[in-house]
């Protein structure tokens, strides 16, 4: 998704889904190869044979409750929002790879992606 965002492709309902499985399968292909191969599976294969066993919701917990006590610890709740407001500003309406850092706000004027409407300048060939 952020790639996409990147490259100014529009995200839509569909697009997000189609990454999403396509994603999803992608790891799960390469999950069942390193699985099937011979010899000490990897992390992702083990995690196949736990599947097989009906382990993995008990896995899954473990690492559920693991990401949470990183998202609750004093750091990392800001340190996602952080993340949260970068990818904003990277990707979204104003930001982008292929879109100009500035916003047509009306009136002639173009403002920042970066500031509010009082950091503004006179509109430019660029918005």
């Amino acid at each position: 998704m952020l790639l996409l965002g990147v490259l100014g492709v529009a995200v839509t309902a569909r697009r997000a889904v189609l990454t999403g499985v396509g994603t999803v399968a992608l790891i799960v292909a390469v999950a069942v190869i390193d699985w099937a191969r011979p010899g000490p599976s990897s992390h992702l294969g083990l995690f196949v044979q736990r599947v097989i066993d009906g382990e993995a919701l008990e896995v899954l917990a473990g690492k559920s409750a693991g990401a949470w006590a990183t998202v609750a610890h004093p750091i990392g709740a800001p340190a996602t929002v952080l993340c949260i407001a970068v990818a904003v500003l990277t990707v979204g309406p104003c930001g982008g790879a292929r879109r100009s850092w500035c916003r047509p706000t009306g009136g002639g004027r173009c403002c920042s992606a970066w500031s509010s409407r009082s950091w503004c300048w006179p509109r430019s060939g660029r918005c």
